[in-house]
């Protein structure tokens, strides 16, 4: 498992600017993850969910996809 801080999460997704859509545990927001690999991929993009019983300071669901 991999873990973000909240200050990781906040930049990655832009403070959560592009909201992707809602399900019924909580909101989904598209981010970017960057990458230090010699690839021609420079960032990985991610969904990083919000659980609805999240507080301010604990972000603790994400979804990666590539």
């Amino acid at each position: 498992m991999i873990n973000f801080t909240k200050e990781e999460l906040n930049a990655y997704t832009g403070n959560f600017e592009v909201y992707l859509g809602e399900g019924k545990n909580g909101q989904v927001y598209r981010g970017h993850v960057p990458t230090n690999n010699n690839h021609e991929l420079n960032e990985i993009s991610i969904a990083v969910k919000l659980s609805k019983n999240h507080d301010s300071d604990t972000i603790t669901q994400f979804e990666v996809s590539t």
